[in-house]
């Protein structure tokens, strides 16, 4: 049996997440061993990214800056542009990364036991995004530095949100000492 429903206007009941998706891009199993490299797939200047119904497991090289999991890099508009209905899982840095790229939607997506912020703009003058529906679950710490409960960036940058951005999530869950989501770095 579980417990859950909406008392005094607070919805209790717990979210339910699938990770599994047919198509599955993931680093070999040794990934999961220090240093933690793992795989990362990345648009850049002109290319175009559209990504709708895939897994990715064991993504991301920790501590090694522009390796995510999947990331927008430097695309300026990218006007129908997407993430949406995937699971990212068991990444070693950060989820979805934005880097001066404007316009993108990222929705209905969940991730789960990541490192580092899952829903991430770089440098804080992206603008137009969409982070809309998606779940995050068990956000931690980089494995080699230490946690700071407000700061889930490798090198300790300053995370604000733009409110150029519009961000609606439908849950996210975290250990106690981890902040979630949604930041941005100047």
């Amino acid at each position: 049996m579980h417990f859950g429903k909406i008392t005094f206007d607070v919805d209790e009941r717990g979210e339910v997440a699938m990770l599994t998706r047919n198509i599955v891009l993931q680093a070999s199993a040794d990934a999961a061993e220090p240093p933690f490299f793992g795989g990362h797939v990345m648009a850049m200047g002109a290319s175009k990214m559209f990504v709708e119904g895939v897994e990715f497991n064991r993504m991301g090289q920790n501590m090694t800056l522009a390796r995510y999991p999947i990331h927008w890099h430097l695309v300026g508009d990218a006007q129908g542009q997407y993430i949406k209905n995937s699971a990212l899982h068991d990444t070693y840095n950060r989820c979805v990364t934005v880097h001066g790229t404007n316009f993108l939607r990222v929705e209905n997506n969940v991730t789960y036991n990541t490192v580092g912020h899952c829903f991430f703009l770089e440098d804080g003058a992206e603008h137009g995004n969409q982070f809309v529906h998606n779940l995050a679950i068990q956000i931690k710490c980089h494995t080699s530095k230490a946690c700071a409960p407000t700061n889930l960036a490798a090198n300790g940058e300053n995370m604000e949100s733009n409110p150029l951005n519009r961000a609606t999530y439908r849950a996210a869950s975290m250990s106690a000492r981890t902040p979630c989501c949604l930041r941005t770095t100047r």
